[in-house]
C-alpha cells in the first residue's frame, strides 16, 4: 500500500512539473502579468500574440498591437494613403496614423523584428497620434551614444516618462530585439498616460490624420493638374509640427519663427536640406477642405501646392484651445530633400 502510495505522488509530481513547465512557457513574466492580463481584458492582443511573450516581435505584430490599441479609442482606420509598401494590413493602418513612416518602405518590415530602440521610436509616434505631449529629455543611458540619432529623441521620452527603462547595469542596448511582452507593456503604460477623449474637430480625430489627411488632398489637387504626387516626409511634418506648436503656444502667425529663424533655418535644426522650399501657414480652419482651399486660392500658396519642382511635403497640425486662432497648420514643401 505504501508502494502505491508513492507511485502516486510520484505521477502527481511529474503531472505538477509538467504543468508548471507549459505555464512559464505560455505565460508572460511575473513583471508583466498585469499589464498583459488588462491589455487581454480590454481585447487589445490579437490571438496570435497571446503565447510565447518573451520571443521577439515583429514589424506586423507590433503593428497589430498599435491598431488594436488606437482603433479601441476612435475606431476603424480608414487606409487612404499608400505609404508603406506592404500587402499588410497593420502596417498600412500605422503608416495612416504617422506610426510607421514612408522610410521603412520596404516589404521585409512585416517580418523583420522590431529593436528597442525602433520600439521607442514607434512609440513616440504613437503618443502624439493619441494626442499626448511626452516631455523631450535627453536619454540617460551609458551606451546612449549608441542610438541611432533619428530614435534619440523618442527613446529620451520613453525613458522620461518611466514607459521604457534599460537593462542592467544602466544600458539600453538599442540594437537588441523587443519582445512581445515588453511591447504589449510599454503600449498599456503608455495608453494609462494618454488622455481617454481627445479633442475633435468636425473633420478629425486626432492631429496625425488631419495632417494625412491635408497631405491627401493636396496631392489631389496636383493630380488634377497633372503633377506627380509629393512624397511625405516624417521629418518634415516634425519640422513643420514644431512651427505649428511655436505659432499656437506663443500666438502669431507668421513665416518668421518666435526666435526670428526662417524656414532654411528651422529646416536645418531637424537636419533636412533642398534645392528649394516653400511654406504654407493658416490659422483657425479646423477643416481639411477648406485649410487646403484656402491655400489654393492664395496665389503664392497655390504656387507652393501646385509647383512641379517640389519633390516632398510635412504637414504639421497644432492645438492650443486658450490661444486667438485654435487651430494651426503648416505645410513645408522641399525640392530635392536630402538628410544632412
Amino acid at each position: 500500500m505504501k508502494k502505491k502510495i508513492m507511485s502516486f505522488i510520484f505521477v502527481l509530481t511529474l503531472m505538477f512539473n509538467s504543468t508548471v513547465t507549459l505555464h512559464a512557457y505560455e505565460q508572460p513574466s511575473t513583471w508583466a502579468i498585469s499589464y498583459i492580463s488588462r491589455a487581454h481584458q480590454a481585447g487589445l492582443v490579437p490571438e496570435n500574440l497571446r503565447s510565447n511573450y518573451s520571443e521577439p516581435i515583429t514589424h506586423a505584430e507590433f503593428a497589430s498591437l498599435i491598431v488594436a490599441a488606437y482603433e479601441s479609442r476612435y475606431g476603424a482606420i480608414m487606409i487612404r494613403l499608400p505609404l508603406i509598401n506592404s500587402p499588410n494590413m497593420n502596417i498600412q493602418k500605422a503608416a495612416t496614423i504617422g506610426v510607421i513612416d514612408g522610410a521603412l518602405h520596404n516589404i521585409l518590415i512585416d517580418v523583420s523584428y522590431v529593436t528597442r530602440e525602433g520600439a521607442a521610436l514607434m512609440l513616440s509616434r504613437f503618443a502624439y497620434a493619441l494626442g499626448l505631449e511626452l516631455a523631450n529629455t535627453p536619454p540617460e543611458f551609458a551606451d546612449s551614444h549608441y542610438i541611432a540619432p533619428e530614435a534619440l529623441d523618442a527613446v529620451g521620452q520613453m525613458q522620461g516618462s518611466a514607459i521604457m527603462s534599460g537593462v542592467e547595469p544602466n544600458m539600453f542596448a538599442p540594437t537588441n530585439p523587443h519582445t512581445r511582452e515588453q511591447s504589449i507593456v510599454i503600449i498599456m503604460r503608455l495608453l494609462d498616460l494618454a488622455p481617454t477623449i481627445r479633442h475633435s474637430t468636425p473633420d478629425i480625430m486626432t492631429a496625425a490624420t488631419f495632417e494625412q489627411e491635408i497631405f491627401n488632398f493636396t496631392n489631389a489637387h496636383r493630380e488634377a493638374y497633372g503633377l506627380r504626387p509629393l512624397i511625405w516626409d516624417y521629418t518634415l511634418a516634425h519640422a513643420a509640427r514644431e512651427h505649428s506648436r511655436d505659432m499656437a503656444t506663443n500666438n502669431f502667425i507668421s513665416h518668421t519663427g518666435s526666435d526670428g529663424s526662417l524656414i532654411s533655418e528651422r529646416l536645418e535644426r531637424v537636419g533636412l536640406s533642398g534645392t528649394g522650399w516653400g511654406e504654407n501657414i493658416n490659422g483657425g480652419i479646423n477643416n481639411v477642405y477648406t485649410a487646403v482651399t484656402s491655400w489654393m486660392d492664395s496665389p503664392g500658396n497655390r504656387m507652393n501646392i501646385l509647383s512641379p519642382h517640389m519633390t516632398h511635403l510635412g504637414v504639421g497640425f497644432y492645438y492650443e484651445p486658450y490661444s486667438e486662432f485654435v487651430f494651426y497648420t503648416t505645410q513645408k514643401f522641399v525640392r530635392n530633400l536630402s538628410v544632412e
